[in-house]
């Protein structure tokens, strides 16, 4: 296994990793991926208490599930292009971005504890990928030689491509200098759900994405939960260079329930 560790992380204090990790196989369109995860949800909740945290990363979410199926049913949103999975969680979407053909994968978290998990996801799904998951151990204070070995081990095939793979903590509700990022593709899942949302969403994803051409974000939110909060990211995209070019309604299937899942694809125009 390869591991990169080009992207810097910030001087803060974390605490050592307490989580104990497991394997789970999920499907998608017909494909067997294996995502690490917290064993215990409870655990991760107990870890939170009295911290100003979102303990939601540690599950799969039906939003991820829909992205990653409409991923893999159309390839072309990704192959041979630079990808970002903003508000990464556990990195489903950027997943099937990798096995979809992307050349590169940047997951951005505020939760180095996803991250970690993330990064571990893609080493148990392809054997000798490239990652900078040594950062996120040392960053954690946690030797990760078991879990990347066991990760590795339950590979369950290896990429048709080499794809790099890389992570870094990111706020997207605090504002920052985003210069320095030029994504083909921004992944975005559930992530309109607070008040704040639809303004910090519709001002960073542009800023994300490459100028001068067609750059795409790619937005999966629950039907249900806050439409006023969608209405919102929709009425302020119209001050900016992204078009939604496609909104329509899928139906991933997760626990043995239908969800409602809206989906907004956006290009920028040149």
């Amino acid at each position: 296994m390869s591991m990169s560790s080009s992207i810097p992380l910030p001087n803060r204090t974390y605490a050592p990793l307490q989580l104990d990790l497991s394997s789970a196989n999920i499907t998608v369109k017909n494909r067997r991926l294996s995502i690490v995860q917290p064993k215990d949800e409870d655990q991760v909740l107990d870890m939170y208490i009295g911290q100003e945290k979102d303990p939601y990363w540690c599950r799969v979410w039906p939003s991820s599930m829909a992205l990653a199926e409409e991923i893999f049913c159309h390839p072309e949103l990704v192959a041979h292009r630079k990808v970002c999975d903003l508000g990464a969680g556990l990195g489903l979407a950027g997943l099937a971005a990798a096995f979809a053909g992307a050349k590169e994968v940047v997951l951005l978290d505020q939760e180095p504890l996803a991250l970690l998990c993330s990064l571990l996801s893609f080493h148990a799904n392809f054997p000798g990928i490239t990652t900078n998951v040594a950062s996120f151990g040392e960053l954690l204070g946690s030797s990760l030689d078991g879990l990347l070995a066991k990760a590795s081990s339950e590979a369950p095939e290896a990429p048709k491509t080499p794809v790099l793979v890389t992570a870094e903590l990111f706020d997207w509700t605090e504002d920052r200098d985003l210069s320095r990022y030029e994504f083909d593709t921004v992944l975005a899942c559930d992530l309109l759900y607070m008040k704040s949302s639809p303004a910090r969403l519709a001002k960073i994803a542009p800023q994300l994405l490459k100028k001068g051409r067609k750059a795409r974000l790619l937005l999966t939110d629950p039907v249900e939960r806050t439409p006023g909060h969608r209405d919102e990211f929709l009425r302020l995209l119209q001050s900016t260079q992204l078009k939604v070019v496609d909104q329509s309604r899928r139906e991933p299937e997760m626990d043995a329930k239908v969800h409602q899942i809206e989906l907004l694809s956006c290009e920028t125009q040149a």
